[in-house]
């Protein structure tokens, strides 16, 4: 039996994962893991404020070690296996991998084992990505959870490679469990889910590495978690010739977005992409480019909002996926690039500069770590709400472009070029000598509590509503 959710006790928790270990129930013991970081990821209060839980590590690492692993003694770690859930075409978490793949860095054979966690992983998808990697992919494919715990834990015991980098999902508390339990002499965790609950943050048997300045910062500082190294990201493709914003266009600016249709949900934060956009492009009087696709209410929201304010629909180019960000920028003449928002993406920002490209950045109220403001070149545009944004893109004249346009490029090739990505990397221990500043602001800790308010007053009108819908409906039964 799994625990009921919600749960509001880590000690509830490592009650029922004890009683499955105790009666040799592994894969319900891991799936209980799973299904509590999914709970918790489910509540947007949890977003850039949840991120390591020492407790669920700790539960992770009981049900690893409770299992005998396959002997090892006379199998000689080589290679490197790259351990995900599963692979999509898109999204950061693939480009990373990618770069990774690039940057040539580690032991060879380069190998992919994909845990397929929540047995959706799709072989075409992953011997279409193994095939321009050039790398194999195997997919651990099994009946039921506790098989595939088996599955992993056999797959990394009896050809253990010499080096294990875990770019698993959050959640998977298969991959995380397992790896626990890889003889590997180089075990490396990279903590790659920076705004949401990770499983495996805290767990001292790995080599610990953050992706961005902030998120090392905070690592080490404010969750202890010592020895921990900086890997910058980069960009997943050849160096790209930028382009030089130098002049406003006369037919208005050309704005660009980028990322999955989640990081664009505002839920009840105050600030919302697709009404913000529209208003935005009445302003200015150009189009804008949303490049990783919406879900069809966002979409259908984003154009009535356009036509509210009287912009036409063709002013608006959606783009599910392009290989490069950094060539798309380029190809379609971007001349500001805007993170993400309510939550920020850095590898996009990361693309944006090394084309060159101005950024807006919306500093978020809720969290620093969710605006992407500690990606951004210093002195990028920082905007709260839509008329400070406004203001500032419509204010914008050439000579600002491109200013803007140089510091973006030089903010790349400074501290996330493949040259300063390697000279990170092989720092170790003195990384944080090459990790860049970030932009700081205040907290609007007044609108956070607002929006939580707000949550929970449309829970309490959503059940009356429920209640008297339900009411309604007796009487008109008992009418009848």
């Amino acid at each position: 039996m799994i625990i009921g959710f919600p749960f509001f006790s880590t000690q509830d928790l490592k009650h029922v994962v004890e009683d499955h270990v105790r009666a040799g129930r592994y894969g319900e013991a891991l799936v209980t893991l799973w299904y509590a970081v999914e709970f918790i990821h489910n509540r947007p209060r949890s977003v850039g404020r949840v991120l390591v839980s020492r407790d669920m590590d700790d539960l992770c690492r009981l049900v690893a070690h409770a299992v005998d692993a396959p002997p090892t003694a006379d199998v000689v770690p080589t290679g490197t296996v790259f351990l995900l859930t599963e692979l999509s075409r898109a999204g950061g978490h693939i480009e990373v991998l990618k770069d990774y793949v690039r940057l040539n860095m580690f032991p060879k054979p380069l190998s992919i084992v994909l845990t397929d966690c929540f047995s959706r992983a799709d072989d075409g998808i992953a011997q279409e990505i193994g095939a321009y990697l050039g790398v194999s992919v195997e997919v651990v494919r099994a009946d039921n959870t506790q098989d595939r715990f088996f599955a992993v834990v056999n797959r990394l015991s009896t050809r253990p490679p010499q080096t294990l980098i875990l770019l698993t999902h959050h959640q998977d508390s298969v991959g995380l469990a397992a790896a626990l339990r890889c003889p590997s002499p180089s075990v490396v965790f990279c903590h790659h889910a920076d705004h949401h609950l990770c499983l495996g943050a805290t767990c001292e048997e790995f080599t610990h590495v953050d992706l961005t300045n902030l998120v090392f910062k905070q690592c080490r500082y404010d969750f202890d978690i010592r020895g921990n190294l900086y890997w910058p990201l980069t960009i997943s493709v050849a160096d790209v010739e930028p382009r030089r914003v130098t002049a406003i266009p006369s037919a208005g600016l050309t704005t660009c977005a980028a990322g999955q249709p989640g990081k664009f949900i505002a839920g009840t934060y105050r600030y919302e992409y697709v009404d913000i956009m529209p208003r935005v492009m009445a302003a200015t009087g150009g189009r804008h480019i949303h490049i990783g696709g919406l879900l069809s209410e966002q979409e259908q929201a984003f154009r009535a909002n356009m036509a509210k304010h009287g912009v036409a629909a063709d002013r608006l180019i959606l783009i599910p996926y392009v290989p490069s960000v950094a060539a798309a920028l380029i190809e379609h003449a971007v001349d500001v690039y805007l993170i993400s928002f309510p939550i920020g993406g850095g590898k996009s920002a990361v693309e944006a500069m090394a084309a060159g490209i101005p950024i807006a950045v919306h500093a978020c109220y809720r969290s620093l770590l969710l605006s992407g403001a500690q990606i951004a070149y210093d002195g990028a545009f920082v905007w709260r709400d839509s008329e400070h944004l406004i203001d500032l893109l419509t204010g914008a004249d050439g000579g600002i472009l491109r200013e803007h346009s140089v510091k973006s490029r030089a903010w790349y090739e400074a501290h996330y070029s493949e040259a300063a990505v390697r000279q990170a990397m092989q720092a170790g221990p003195d990384c944080e000598d090459f990790i860049p500043t970030f932009t700081n602001y205040n907290i609007d800790h007044l609108q956070k509590f607002l929006d939580e308010e707000k949550s929970i007053y449309d829970i309490q009108i959503e059940s009356q509503n429920s209640l008297k819908e339900s009411q309604n409906s007796l009487k008109e039964s008992q009418n009848s």
